[in-house]
């Protein structure tokens, strides 16, 4: 996923490939995070389809224009990855399980930061109720400048790739 450096627990993947995810489970929880920031990933309410996850998918490639994030989806939330980026980025009216509502209000409670776009807070995903928890900002533009680019963080260096020209370019870190 858009620079994810955490393999996601994809039920329908696990399924299958049980023997390997057992195998490889104790290094997919300690992989750090690139950048500081993540963007929620409602998979729970993806699985149930309980809203427009196109939407949700464009929201991301809109957010990814102006900043580069980590994903965090339940699962890894419970496995305490809130706990490798400073700032958790929430899409409009993203459905989240009161259960994760918890433990990002704790989160934030410890330090962490939380974002979501006015008028569009986050909802609980069992009651449907609004759940604005952090920050509301006006725009994507709070976030950087879009470029028409996409910054990747790979440590010691930073991708830019560059669609109408079609190239990757890497940027050296000072």
């Amino acid at each position: 996923a858009n620079s994810s450096s955490m393999f996601h627990n994809d039920p329908a993947s696990i399924l299958k490939e049980l023997p390997q995810y057992i195998k490889l489970d104790k290094y997919l929880k300690h992989m750090p995070a690139r950048c500081g920031r993540a963007v929620f990933h409602p998979h729970v309410a993806e699985i149930s389809r309980s809203f427009d996850i196109k939407a949700l998918y464009r929201e991301f490639a809109d957010i990814r224009r102006h900043c580069d994030y980590e994903l965090a989806d339940e699962a890894m939330i419970k496995n305490g990855f809130l706990e490798t980026v400073k700032e958790l980025v929430i899409a409009k009216n993203c459905p989240i399980p009161a259960d994760i509502l918890r433990q990002i209000k704790d989160w934030r409670a410890r330090g962490g930061v939380v974002y979501y776009f006015k008028g569009f807070p986050p909802v609980e995903l069992e009651t449907n109720a609004p759940a604005p928890l952090g920050t509301p900002v006006e725009s994507l533009d709070f976030f950087g400048k879009n470029d028409g680019c996409f910054y990747t963080d790979h440590g010691d260096v930073v991708s830019k790739f560059n669609p109408a020209a079609g190239g990757i370019e890497f940027i050296k870190k000072q």
